[in-house]
């Protein structure tokens, strides 16, 4: 036995012995370490400890141990990042001691029960469908109100930076009154405060029954009746629609209550949290204790289920109804934050002052003894600590990524109660188990939690390429909370062994997104995630570098490279890390011997995701800094400032000249460094002296006729900079005449090292020539968190270049979950533009059969992958996605023009059905055709003339009977008898992350062959911040019987000029008659034939070349062949003249699976027996190829990493990392042993590429 089998066998040992475990035995030699990032060592309990000793060991920190509270007050004396983190800590906290005028503006402001909360200002179902959300988001876009709650508590301030506006205020002696901004009107209009005040019990907590309702009175409004606006805690009905939705249910003070309020005290919490620990302060402990007592003593009897949605109550519950103070999602974070407090805390629990006041509180209401550090102890263990398994239990505590198990595993890390309550948590952590739900007459029915489920989590719901069901973004947070949890159960096992923290799925858990990402600023837009087309890469920097240390890989290495903006400042291990520099120091060493991420063609078989991709970038990793304004230290200022988060920017609010701002930013390394600025500019900006540690750098001028961001530039070309802190300082020295005020924005500042100078220049020369086709065929994916629908968009098509995502899918819907029904919430219909466009088949670029959605898939079979340096190729089949279709499949190869350029050639086939119709859009932008001739549909959409879009928030008759989304596209253009080529070019206008560049980017899709009718029409993005208004679509459709259709289409992305001169189909005879091929002639001279033969016969294409095989790609320049290319064939010869340029080559290799590994494993194998002739050295040149096994339902495939010939005709093969695990048999009895991806004996095939160039 190898010492590597030794090893694995060892592992699986621990593994199954972890299994097998009572909870007694399992508890009894274990000492609680370490939860994510926060637990740390427990010491040895001996045999001899006395109950002074036990009773000390319960009551210390667990997660914050005077180890890392150590490390914690050195780091932020000695780094610049940690100290930063001080501040705003400080900051804040000493804000909200402010704001709350002291201990006991903060006891008060704790709300109980009895005042609603709700997510949003009006959520009220009437009739048949929701009118009122819809109206109020209608008239106020998508946020009624923002606020920046930390730095100007109790104020609504408008969206948009550099416009002249009134801000809208909270005042700190008016509390529970917003502003709308329309009208400036303040609501509600009698005063909720003194009505609050009035209706407190014996205990503090507000009482409606007790309240004086003569104080539920208009006292704003004389013009107006005495209860108009007026809000008693329910809401108020605005029956003539003045603030636009007339019969509007108006939620101020619930909406208030939780979206600021409790907001509020869960920021103030944490803040005093990290004051106390980053300062020893006790003031900050003292502040946060008064307030984590005041929770505690309402905490147990919060419950957000009577709060219903036909009552007009919105929150995040997964449509169970189930929360306390927030509903059950937003729950897991709130008990996060109220446990890591209490456990800060701890050693400030007999501080006098403390408990002077909570025991004069004490004698003044009925709520229990609080004269000692025990009353408080126990207070906050018994009525939040020890509650959080229950409410796991109930549902009351629960998310889709897990956040449920972290709440869960720190409430028993710091109960510290191995033999009681924590010996129960861990238990139920891993016992197998799943939500349910029974209709017990009452309006939600009655939800519970059987069990934690964690080790089917790591073996069922992670895939073999590290992703959990869902969205890219789901899966990251899915795996950070599988991080968090099976921390803690690292340090409760038996022996050294390996234990959960050591599964094989978790490191591949941690890397699961990396391969995923696209042109290094996009994850791919699978299912409910992310904006139409906005950048968005929800991979942390943080997340990366905790990987690193775990695994030690250096792809996470490069990862947090990559998440940190291609920069080491913010690198860097926990701030409760005693050498938070060796983390940085790693990946710098990562980065200068092996470069940042470059990835090549990707295929997660396991997920369902393909993308070719081609070119390069440039970085290698020279020192950059790059701030962000609003995450910047603020260390002066002579008058106010705001931030916008959606823009990103801090607008100075000068008036007048001489104001300043000044920022801290720290540098790594003693360099001279070219400064530039990101800066937000506006008619009402002023200019200003750029000064560098007191040094003026540059004038700069914020004016301009056009309000918005604008690229950096740059300010200073030397700036010598020290290791260290710095200060940069912005003085307004006045502005031009025709500006408006003396007001400046900034973004973003960067300084670069000569090396990173070169960088960029050669990145500006060459370009960032990435560039990518992506494919998705993995199982249907939700529409959103709490919802039982799909995403149904298999075969869906990204391309991303220049930048951008040039033909973007949707992303998030406008709501997720369901859509009220007064009479039966948990049957109720989803979003209703969710549900028939989002999420719909023809919203995305894919194919709609017999004019309906697709099924939910299980995942699509994928049955060639290959990448060379003139071609890559993805081939995959999702006929589940209609059960009319015996094939619907998808081939998509992408031809590399040049170092810089790429097109694709896309098949798309479809047997089966009698309507076939091919949706495709492009960015934001222009469209403009050639080859149509479209005429104008005056009325009605896509549907039909006589079918109108559905209103906002409507689900229309036509939906309600078709469900097909036809009606959400109008302004429809149609050619009925277009010609057998036609071309829609995209120019993208309006994409986010367009690299700036001389003309604009553009894409275009030519289709060769006959189709019936080729429309265009407008559909409409949810409506994000950001989301651009429209997209174009065009629409190819053939209609007939039992219908069998090639779509064949050549999608070039391009800036300026086309890089391709023509397009022409191309006759291709082949014996079943369904090959297609199509002449790409370029502007450089090559002229290239692609070709495509899905059947078993030789195919000749024209009277240019012949083939035998699946896919050709030959090309000619002034006819003389210049190279070849053939997947899964034989041979490829020239018509005209010549031998052939490939022949006698194997096209596959066939045989059956003989064995596989059984158990998890960082190491697998799978043995074959071949059936197929093949060379004695086949195992040579099978690396890097894909193997494909037929299943009962599919093809399942695998990467060969390395193969081995055993005899005649047997091979191993390597497959890496990727197991063929698929899950327990029996989630609820983990020894019932495994099931497979593949079986033995399945039937197995391995296509083969050849290739030809010419060398003279």
């Amino acid at each position: 036995m190898s010492n590597s089998e030794e090893r694995t066998n060892r592992r699986n040992d621990a593994l199954s012995d972890f299994r097998g475990h009572g909870r007694r035995e399992f508890l009894q030699t274990t000492s609680l370490l370490s939860l994510g990032l926060l637990l740390s060592a427990d010491p040895t309990r001996g045999d001899n400890a006395g109950s002074t000793a036990l009773a000390a060991e319960k009551y210390r920190s667990n997660l914050y141990t005077p180890e890392r509270r150590t490390a914690a007050l050195e780091n932020v004396q000695n780094y610049t990042w940690a100290a930063d983190r001080r501040a705003s800590a400080v900051e804040t906290a000493t804000e909200y001691l402010e704001a709350y005028s002291g201990l006991d503006g903060l006891w008060q402001a704790v709300t109980g029960q009895s005042v609603p909360r709700n997510v949003a200002l009006s959520a009220t179902a009437e009739g048949d469908r929701p009118l009122n959300d819809a109206g109020v988001y209608e008239s106020f876009d998508e946020v009624p109100f923002e606020a920046e709650s930390t730095r100007r508590p109790w104020e609504l301030i408008d969206s948009t930076p550099g416009v002249e506006r009134q801000d809208v205020t909270f005042a700190t002696d008016e509390p529970w009154t917003v502003v709308e901004p329309s009208s400036g009107g303040v609501f509600p209009t009698n005063d909720f405060a003194a009505y609050r005040e009035s209706g407190l019990d014996d205990r503090g907590v507000f009482d409606p029954d007790l309240a004086d309702d003569s104080l539920l009175v208009n006292e704003r409004r004389p013009d107006k009746p005495d209860d108009w606006g007026v809000d008693d805690g329910t809401g108020w009905v605005d029956e003539d629609g003045y603030l636009g939705v007339e019969g509007a249910r108006y939620h101020f003070v619930a909406y208030f209550n939780r979206v600021y309020r409790w907001e509020q005290l869960l920021e103030a919490l944490r803040a005093f949290r990290d004051a106390y620990l980053f300062t020893e302060d006790v003031e900050y402990a003292r502040a946060g204790l008064v307030l984590l007592d005041r929770i505690a003593d309402v905490y147990p009897e919060m419950d957000l289920s009577p709060y219903r949605y036909d009552d007009g109550y919105a929150s995040v519950h997964q449509w169970t109804g189930q929360g306390k103070i927030c509903g059950c999602v937003q729950e897991t974070i709130t008990v996060r934050v109220l446990v890591s407090a209490y456990d800060a805390f701890l050693p400030a629990m007999d501080d006098a002052e403390l408990l002077a006041f909570l025991d004069e509180r004490a004698n003044e209401y009925d709520i229990g003894s609080k004269g000692t550090a025990d009353d408080l102890r126990e207070n906050v263990e018994s009525k939040v600590v020890r509650t959080v398994l229950p409410a796991v239990r109930n549902h009351q505590i629960h998310s889709p990524s897990g956040g449920h198990r972290t709440a869960l595993a720190m409430a028993g890390a710091v109960q510290n109660d191995p033999e009681g309550y924590t010996g129960d948590v861990l238990e139920f952590l891993l016992r197998p188990g799943e939500r349910t739900h029974h209709d017990d007459g009452s309006y939600w029915g009655e939800w519970g939690v059987t069990g934690g489920n964690l080790r089917a989590e790591l073996v069922d719901a992670v895939d073999r390429d590290g992703n959990a069901p869902g969205s890219p973004a789901a899966a990251e947070r899915a795996y950070r909370a599988l991080e968090r949890v099976t921390t803690v159960l690292e340090e409760y096992k038996r022996d050294d062994g390996p234990g959960l923290a050591d599964h094989p799925k978790l490191e591949r858990a941690a890397a699961g997104r990396l391969p995923q990402v696209l042109r290094e600023a996009y994850l791919p837009s699978i299912g409910a995630m992310g904006r139409t087309g906005v950048p968005w890469l929800p991979i942390e920097t943080e997340a990366m570098t905790t990987a690193l240390e775990s695994f030690g890989d250096g792809q996470f290495a490069k990862g947090a490279f990559l998440a940190n903006g291609y920069g080491y400042d913010g690198v860097h291990g926990s701030i409760f890390s005693p050498d938070p520099a060796g983390t940085a120091e790693a990946v710098r060493e990562v980065i200068d011997a092996d470069g940042p991420l470059e990835l090549s063609s990707t295929n997660q078989a396991g997920t369902g995701f393909a993308a070719l991709r081609d070119g390069e970038h440039y970085i290698r990793g020279g020192y950059r800094v790059v701030d962000q304004f609003p995450s910047m230290t603020v260390l002066e200022r002579t008058t106010d400032y705001t931030v916008y988060s959606n823009s990103g920017t801090v607008q100075f609010e000068a008036d007048t000249a001489g104001q300043s701002i000044s920022f801290q930013f720290s540098i790594p390394v003693a360099e001279t460094y070219e400064f530039s600025l990101k800066p937000f500019r506006s008619s009402g900006y002023g200019t200003y002296d750029v000064l560098i540690d007191g040094e003026r750098i540059a004038e700069y001028d914020f004016y301009d006729e056009v309000t918005g961001a604008k690229e950096f530039t740059v300010l200073a070309d030397e700036v010598d900079l020290s290791r260290g802190e710095h200060r940069i300082t912005f003085e307004n020295t006045g502005k031009r005449p025709a500006a408006t005020n003396y007001k400046m924005g900034v973004i973003e500042c960067k300084f670069l090292d000569e090396r990173a100078q070169r960088e960029e220049e050669l990145e500006a020369e060459r370009g960032n020539t990435q560039r990518s086709f992506a494919l998705r065929y993995g199982a249907s994916t939700p529409d959103g968190e709490g919802s039982d629908r799909s995403y149904r968009d298999a075969l869906h098509l990204d391309v991303h270049a220049y930048g951008g995502d040039l033909a973007p899918a949707l992303g998030y819907p406008e709501h997720t979950g369901f859509w009220p029904d007064p009479d039966s919430p948990g049957e109720s219909p989803a979003w209703p533009k969710g549900r028939h466009w989002t999420s719909n088949t023809i919203s995305h670029n894919t194919v709609v059969v017999d004019e309906s959605p697709q099924s939910e898939t299980e995942g699509g079979s994928p049955h060639h992958f290959r990448e060379t340096e003139r071609v890559r190729l993805a081939d995959i089949d999702s006929t589940d996605a209609y059960p009319t279709t015996s094939q619907y499949r998808r081939t998509t190869a992408m031809v590399r023009i040049d170092d810089h350029h790429s097109y694709a050639v896309d098949f798309f086939r479809i047997v089966g059905g009698d309507d076939h119709r091919f949706s495709f859009h492009g960015a934001a932008g222009s469209a403009t055709t050639s080859g149509l001739d479209l005429e104008a549909q005056d009325v009605g959409t896509y549907a039909r003339p006589d079918v109108p879009r559905p209103a906002y928030s409507e689900e229309s008759a036509y939906e309600r009977a078709v469900g097909n989304g036809f009606d959400y596209l109008d302004d429809v253009v149609r050619d009925d008898d277009p010609a057998d080529r036609f071309s829609v070019d995209w120019e993208v206008t309006d994409a986010p992350g367009i690299v700036p560049d001389e003309g604009d980017a553009h894409l275009r899709l030519t289709m060769v062959g006959d189709v019936d009718e080729v429309a265009l029409a407008d559909g409409r993005p949810p409506r994000h911040t950001g989301n651009p208004w429209s997209l174009r679509y065009a629409l190819a459709r053939r209609w007939g019987s039992n219908l069998e259709t090639t779509f064949t289409s050549v999608i070039e992305p391009y800036r300026g000029s086309r890089n391709v001169e023509s397009i022409e189909p191309v006759p291709a005879h082949s014996n079943d008659g369904v090959a297609r091929a199509v002449q790409v002639t370029l502007t450089n001279g090559r002229t290239d034939y692609v070709a495509y033969a899905p059947g078993d016969s030789t195919c000749r294409v024209g009277d240019v070349f012949r083939f035998d095989g699946f896919l050709a790609v030959y090309s000619e320049r002034e006819g003389t062949a210049e190279s070849a290319f053939l997947e899964d064939g034989s041979m490829l010869a020239p018509t005209r003249d010549g031998p052939p340029l490939i022949r006698d080559q194997p096209d596959a290799f066939e045989g059956r699976v003989e064995d596989l590994t059984r158990e998890p494993s960082r190491t697998n194998e799978i043995q074959v027996r071949l059936t197929s002739e093949h060379r004695p050295d086949a195992a040579d040149d099978l690396v890097g190829e894909w193997l494909y096994v037929e299943t009962g339902t599919g093809v399942e495939a695998y990467r060969i990493e390395g193969a081995t010939s055993d005899q005649a005709n047997q091979l191993s093969l390597d497959i890496g990392d990727a197991t063929t695990v698929e899950g327990y048999v029996d989630q609820s009895n983990p020894d019932a042993g495994y099931e497979y991806t593949i079986e033995t004996g399945a039937p197995l095939r391995i296509p083969l590429s050849h290739t030809w160039e010419r060398t003279d």
